[in-house]
């Protein structure tokens, strides 16, 4: 049976302060802009780093605390990277069996698993092939059947899809989808993929500056995202505010001197000077030349930032009066006959039907 991943630890000169918990048996997303942390969270867990304070356990086992480490070579952990880092001198077979052997097994034994392992990941074919003569794709396959041949409670897997083109990606994707939930491990994936979060994992953990800003089953942290990195990775626009302070019922926020209209998600009534959340997506903004007529809205001045066209339909990146920024997705005609350009001043419009507030914690 598998058991959570603890980590509740710091390391000093990395700036890295972090209590997170990757559920068993599940797929936790590790994500973050660049120097959040995420190397050092699984550097951790793999053995390479020790913390200055706290501890790394699996379940009640510790791994790493300021009285003990247990090396990476003695933990029961598999990582699969971008690169499959193969031995080349290796035929496909020895290579899965490798880490099977080393963890005690026979040759004749390790053999047999390896090939049950190359089995289910479609590269049976392949047992008896150098790899060296190996395409991307298929040595990636083959690192997950190592990866997996050795039984691991834990499986790290760092950006694996990163290096290879998008069909077989896609290919690799499909198949980790099928494997990770079949090998019962606690399994943490790094990524910047949006589609791999969705696909492959059930919840996620957001580190950034070194710390952890949130974390959760993927559905509710990115229904409801926290922080502008979290709403680009969901595709979603936020606006921060405040709870309106004379009329905090009235499902508003005050985003500079904006007033956002919305569906109240919280547990309770907003809160007058409350800090406030509001969601929406980019397909739910109109913009318009001169100030819109009709039925009231949320209308909000604009500036237009840059036009990025996306096939059917064109990208326009805005800010809003005190320089928060959101997005509108707008069909091609309709961008054409806006004639946008960057510097531009517009009026947005968003029905405040399909705009989402909720307290930040």
């Amino acid at each position: 049976m598998a058991d959570d991943v603890l980590i509740t630890a710091a390391i000093d000169a990395r700036q890295f302060d972090v209590d997170a918990t990757l559920a068993a048996g599940r797929v936790t997303a590790i994500v973050g802009p660049n120097g959040s942390g995420k190397s050092t969270l699984v550097g951790l867990v793999s053995g390479e780093l020790r913390p200055d304070r706290g501890s790394v356990s699996l379940g009640l086992r510790v791994l790493s605390d300021a009285a003990a480490h247990v090396p990476t070579h003695r933990r029961p952990i598999a990582l699969l990277a971008q690169r499959p880092l193969l031995f080349p001198h290796l035929d496909v077979v020895d290579n899965v069996a490798f880490g099977v052997r080393s963890r005690g097994a026979g040759k004749t034994e390790a053999r047999e698993r390896a090939l049950r392992e190359l089995d289910a990941v479609g590269a049976a074919p392949l047992a008896s092939r150098r790899a060296r003569a190996l395409s991307g794709g298929e040595a990636q396959r083959v690192a997950l059947a190592r990866a997996l041949a050795t039984d691991p409670a834990i499986v790290l897997l760092d950006e694996p899809l990163a290096s290879l083109d998008v069909a077989t990606a896609g290919a690799m994707r499909a198949l980790l989808a099928e494997r990770l939930p079949a090998c019962g491990a606690t399994v943490a994936l790094v990524t910047h993929d949006p589609l791999d979060i969705w696909t492959l994992a059930d919840d996620l953990v957001c580190l950034e500056a070194g710390r952890l800003v949130e974390s959760g089953p993927i559905a509710d942290v990115l229904a409801r995202p926290r922080t502008g990195f979290l709403a680009d990775l969901s595709g979603v626009n936020l606006l921060e505010g405040t709870a309106d302070p004379h009329d905090p019922a009235a499902n508003g926020v005050l985003v500079g001197d904006d007033r956002v209209l919305g569906l109240w998600e919280g547990p309770e009534d907003a809160v007058g000077g409350q800090h406030v959340m509001a969601t929406f997506a980019p397909s739910a903004v109109a913009l318009f030349r001169t100030p819109p007529a009709g039925s009231p809205r949320n209308t909000w001045g604009v500036r237009v930032v840059d036009v990025d066209p996306r096939g059917a339909t064109v990208r326009v990146n805005l800010t809003v009066a005190n320089g928060q920024r959101l997005s509108a997705d707008l069909s091609a005609p309709g961008a054409a006959a806006l004639s946008l350009a960057p510097g531009d001043q517009l009026h947005a419009q968003v029905k405040a039907t399909q705009v989402f507030l909720y307290p930040r914690h």
